[in-house]
């Protein structure tokens, strides 16, 4: 079975993933926008 590495708990709270993470809401926020919009309108 492969293993999984985990990081520090300080690595997931810098600012640079901080960012990642906002990035990552918004941008999958606005995919479901539009699929449902869509969904909805046809």
């Amino acid at each position: 079975m492969a293993c999984i590495a985990f990081g520090r708990c300080d690595d997931s709270f810098s600012c640079a993933s901080i960012k990642a993470y906002l990035a990552e809401f918004i941008s999958t926020l606005l995919f479901v926008f539009a699929g449902v919009g869509s969904a909805i309108a046809y």
